[in-house]
């Protein structure tokens, strides 16, 4: 069995814990996914990005560690936490 390339990214301020996991693709950049399951369901109705059934939510394709590190802290703060602040 091959092992897969991954990373960890995850924002915790102001006592939140949302973690993404970043994999290596075919292209040599990274897939950054949102793990997702059955509680996440009402919430991400206002996400209507690529789902994988195993990996979750596909937030977006990067160069790099740093690059995956900023673009999830934009999007936390940008899209998922006024979505769920109003839920």
């Amino acid at each position: 069995m091959s092992e897969i390339s991954h990373w960890h990214i995850g924002y915790y301020d102001n006592g939140y814990c949302i973690e993404a996991i970043g994999f290596e693709n075919d292209n040599e950049s990274w897939d950054v996914y949102y793990p997702t399951d059955e509680k996440d369901k009402d919430l991400l109705k206002f996400f209507p990005a690529e789902r994988d059934s195993v990996l979750g939510m596909l937030l977006f394709t990067v160069r790099n560690h740093d690059e995956g590190l900023l673009k999830f802290r934009e999007w936390v703060e940008n899209e998922y936490l006024p979505v769920l602040e109003q839920s």
